[in-house]
């Protein structure tokens, strides 16, 4: 479904607002539903910055109600392009294209075979998935807010001194508007013996990334962040000793220090699941509310 705007709108994603009419790409919903042994699986790829977990809740219940489809079982990527608007600039936040697509793809299934490589030049070089069934499971986890931040103004100053005003209104936002948890929503879905997705709701540091592919029993992993939710930059712990622009506390950067070891234990775990290879021994959290589904 396209979404793309018909009129001069401001681009999501920078701190100095920049508008335009001209379209270059056009933006979509689009999605992918797999359905196979009875089990079915949606894909929605959304051509925006982010999309908050508030309105996946919502758009989830609907795509089920309409298609029957799991709430669970419905996976929504934001591509997190800085060249379209925010889901706010249209009228129901683009709930309604959402749940066209899935309907359309899944009134329209069809019979095919599915495979996964790298960057392939012929048809022929894809690996076809073995036993291509469908598993999902999930963790919903409350994940804590960050711990006595502190404006850093001097590395602002220092690294972007035009934009000092701008981070400081956004710390101070978030600041009054912060909560002591955070609903994050984890997956793991395996296609077949060796083709396996897991997602989180972050912009995931790549260090993290990798920790989470080493720790996956299957052939292909791929890693889907800011799916299901929008939970901001999720830095390592020695980014946060580096200062950088993705440990500033805002809209853009808020979790707990502790979310990337606990992205880089949690995901492993749901891919070993999946793989029925046993869990990563770790800690967790308290605080955190586990309801991971078989």
């Amino acid at each position: 479904m396209e979404i793309t705007p018909k009129e001069e709108i401001t681009l999501a994603g920078s701190p100095s607002p920049k508008k335009t009419s001209v379209v270059a790409t056009p933006l979509f919903a689009k999605a992918l539903v797999i359905s196979t042994g009875g089990q079915q699986l949606a894909i929605v790829t959304l051509h925006t910055l982010k999309y908050p977990t508030d309105l996946i809740v919502k758009v989830r219940e609907r795509i089920e109600g309409e298609t029957g489809i799991p709430a669970d079982r419905i996976m929504i990527c934001a591509s997190h392009t800085h060249r379209g608007p925010l889901w706010t600039y249209y009228d129901d936040g683009l709930i309604e294209p959402i749940c066209r697509a899935v309907a359309a793809a899944a009134n329209q299934l069809e019979p095919c075979k599915i495979g996964t490589e790298g960057i392939v030049e012929r048809l022929e070089e894809i690996e076809l998935i073995r036993n291509p069934s469908v598993q999902v499971i999930g963790s919903e986890l409350a994940l804590p807010v960050r711990q006595n931040p502190e404006f850093q103004e001097a590395e602002l100053a220092l690294k972007w001194p035009g934009n000092v005003e701008h981070y400081r209104k956004a710390f101070e936002r978030m600041m009054k508007s912060q909560q002591p948890t955070y609903q994050c929503l984890f997956s793991g879905i395996a296609i077949g013996d060796d083709f396996a997705i897991v997602t989180n709701p972050f912009e995931l540091f790549c260090e993290i990334g990798i920790k989470i592919r080493a720790g996956s029993p299957f052939k292909h992993t791929m890693i889907a962040t800011l799916t299901n939710g929008a939970r901001g930059y999720v830095p390592t712990r020695k980014a946060f000793d580096g200062k950088g622009y993705e440990t500033w506390f805002g809209e853009h950067s808020y979790l707990s220090k502790q979310t990337g070891e606990t992205a880089g234990e949690v995901s492993p775990n749901l891919l070993r699941e999946l793989g029925n290879d046993g869990l990563i021994k770790g800690d967790w959290n308290p605080g955190m509310r586990d309801l991971r589904k078989g």
